[in-house]
């Protein structure tokens, strides 16, 4: 069964697309870097004559320029919105410190943990703006060590809420812990700290708080359980209360049964409920029973009931999400081994991230680098009868790690970390005719600049050699080539291949033209016609005439 993760997206003009183009993934090998070319759109989201897509079921799939959203810090934490269009990321910027050896761990630290100092970011990025916002920072000290614990988006708003743990250290041992609840407006940028508790060293072990998101509403839970001492021979069962948040805060903390089982949501996601009570047994020391007693809690009124039954939830109620651009492309994120040709001919082992049909089956993915850009030969490509517009997969990047996707109406991204840093490939889908029109234009426009370029070389040629062209059946791009500035001018934009031609028939002598403007040249052929150099200097279109 095909994995689908990118939702469907209207046609859109190819000009709009503004977040795409891939560069080229840099990857070190033994000698140097090496730049891996890949056929996508400019760093200012444009096609370029050689752009190519993935072609599947109608529509075009290009890829985008792989940008940074955070750069040397490692990721902690990512969590994509539920609308899929942005992501929260914890992430850390940390160096040892010395003098310093806990000796148990603590919430925030496991027992191994290398002790470190340095700071915690908070870092928002969006599909839309492609700009990384840090919202929030948070200092790591030789005396206070900070972590972000949570990160919980809130349904049908562009809030989250972030707990963020902090343990003081005192002669290498844990002192006091502090949590705090933190909600962040992405839209406003702006943060208002909710809540906040303190316990000692010692209350650390006796306190065990959690956050809850509803699945649906707005809504959600502080959960506190309290461990109290127990008599001797008894088993002690956590006291229970929760304190709940709606868009307008926190309300008073809601005390629920002791011995109350894990919490469940709702179908609705406006209530929790407990199926399970634990209590002491009176007849047998240090043991608890279990029974079955339902707990309700209404989080809209607070009340706490312990009914029969669940009440009944309407349909829509129970089917109703968050809104969420997520539908079927047919396309694929596709993670493989491959190997590396670097410039000096050696084999590199990789590992690679492509963009590629879901149809495609290919059982291997070699990675060619060539030694010169100049030498780069188109990817292999298919087309209609208009010629080449696409290709079987996409490169995105090499040796990376695939961490997340975002995906909405409008465009998606692939979120990835490699060399340190967290990095963002955007996707878009067009249908294949607005992908084709406007390549075609762009190709069209390119071979008409093309023939500009190579009408100038001539006439550079002819005021070396007494006003003579080229004589006729010699190597006349070789002869003219010193007049050129870059050599792809003389390829055909389409496909790459030598698109120039020197069809002139006549005397060398241009005084010996009688009608300039009426005297072709030769041509530089492009997407289904060519572009004419006529001896005056002009260039025109013409379309091949079908057979």
């Amino acid at each position: 069964m095909r994995r689908s993760f990118i939702p469907s997206v209207p046609a859109a003009p190819i000009y709009c697309l503004a977040l795409l183009g891939l560069g080229g993934a840099l990857v070190a090998s033994a000698d140097a870097p090496v730049t891996i070319p890949s056929p996508a759109l400019t760093s200012e989201g444009k096609l370029t004559p050689h752009t190519r897509a993935v072609i599947a079921e109608g529509n075009a799939y290009l890829l985008g320029q792989v940008e940074t959203i955070v750069a040397d810090a490692k990721t902690e934490k990512i969590v994509p919105s539920p609308t899929g269009d942005a992501v929260l990321v914890a992430v850390s910027k940390r160096r040892p410190f010395h003098g310093v050896t806990l000796t148990s761990p603590t919430p925030t630290t496991p027992a191994d943990a290398e002790p470190l100092n340095g700071e915690i970011n908070l870092v928002y990025w969006d599909t839309r703006t492609r700009t990384a916002r840090t919202l929030l920072r948070e200092a790591i000290r030789d005396d206070s060590i900070a972590e972000i614990g949570q990160i919980e988006w809130l349904p049908q708003t562009r809030s989250a809420l972030v707990v963020v743990n902090r343990v003081a250290i005192k002669d290498g041992k844990p002192g006091m812990f502090e949590q705090s609840v933190i909600r962040f407006d992405t839209a406003a940028g702006s943060a208002t700290r909710l809540a906040s508790r303190q316990y000692d060293g010692e209350g650390v072990r006796l306190h065990n708080e959690s956050l809850s998101v509803s699945p649906r509403q707005p809504l959600a839970y502080l959960l506190l359980q309290e461990y109290l001492p127990a008599p001797a021979g008894k088993r002690t069962v956590p006291r229970t209360s929760l304190r709940l948040y709606s868009p307008r805060g926190f309300r008073a903390p809601i005390t629920l049964p002791d011995g109350v089982g894990r919490l469940q949501w709702t179908a609705d996601g406006k209530s929790v409920y407990a199926d399970r009570l634990s209590e002491p047994d009176a007849g047998k020391a240090n043991t608890l029973k279990t029974r079955k007693v339902l707990t309700l809690v209404n989080l809209e009124t607070g009340a706490v009931t312990q009914p029969d039954a669940l009440p009944a939830i309407s349909r829509t109620a129970r089917t109703q999400e968050s809104p969420s651009g997520r539908a079927s492309w047919a396309v694929e994120i596709d993670t493989r081994p491959g190997t590396l040709q670097t410039a000096s001919g050696k084999s590199q082992a990789v590992s690679t991230l492509w963009l590629r049909s879901a149809a495609s089956v290919s059982a291997s993915v070699p990675v060619s680098a060539p030694a010169s850009k100049a030498a780069t030969p188109l990817p292999k490509a298919t087309g209609g009868a208009k010629g080449a517009i696409s290709t079987e997969a996409l490169l995105i990047t090499t040796n990376a790690r695939r961490e997340a996707e975002l995906a909405t109406e409008n465009s998606a991204a692939i979120l990835f970390t490699r060399d340190g840093s967290l990095c963002a490939a955007p996707i878009f889908r067009v249908s294949v005719t607005a992908f084709e029109d406007a390549l075609r234009g762009i190709q069209r426009t390119a071979a008409i600049s093309n023939a500009k370029q190579a009408a100038l070389a001539l006439f550079g040629y002819m005021q070396d050699y007494e006003e003579n062209l080229p004589p006729v059946g010699g190597e006349t791009a070789g002869q003219i080539g010193p007049y050129v500035g870059n050599p792809e001018i003389f390829q055909n934009p389409a496909t790459g291949e030598n698109g120039f031609v020197y069809s002139y028939q006549g005397p060398t002598s241009f005084a010996q033209i009688a009608l300039v403007a009426e005297t072709q040249l030769g041509y530089v052929s492009g997407p289904g016609g060519r572009a004419i150099i006529w001896a005056d200097g002009h260039v025109t279109w013409t379309e091949n005439t079908p057979r």
